[in-house]
């Protein structure tokens, strides 16, 4: 049976992440594509993210709200969703986290380890037990 203690030694090691990012902010294709017109193409409201928050110290998970009842119109400008998104990535603290300009190269499972590893093109090596892939593709 697990003590709060444990359970929270537990937690903190379960969240421990890095994002990998190769542009030097976030916003993804909303950052890169900057076009005349360049606006989502389904109603904004679906940009919209919810998320759940957990407590270390108490163990009680909270849903926080993050959605934007704002949108300036139904189709938002690329402008205003990447605006969000940064906004986001604040509130959710996700900057300390974020390494920017680092295009990934390579990844790989290692079975005997029971880790990924990721490289960049900068030669830099990350492991870890998870890789979540957000290329957009």
């Amino acid at each position: 049976m697990w003590t709060y203690l444990d359970h929270d030694i537990y937690l903190y090691f379960m969240l421990r992440f890095t994002i990998l990012e190769k542009h030097s902010c976030v916003g993804g294709t909303w950052n890169i594509n900057r076009y005349p017109g360049c606006a989502c193409d389904v109603p904004s409201n679906f940009y919209c993210f919810s998320f759940l928050q957990v407590s270390l110290t108490s163990c009680e998970i909270t849903t926080i709200p993050s959605q934007n009842p704002s949108w300036s119109r139904a189709f938002a400008s690329h402008t205003e969703i990447r605006g969000y998104l940064e906004t986001v990535a604040s509130r959710f603290g996700l900057y300390p986290h974020i390494k920017f300009g680092r295009t990934i190269t390579r990844s790989k499972w290692d079975e005997v380890a029971s880790k990924w590893t990721v490289e960049t093109a900068g030669g830099e090596t990350f492991t870890g037990d998870v890789v979540v892939s957000g290329s957009g593709l």
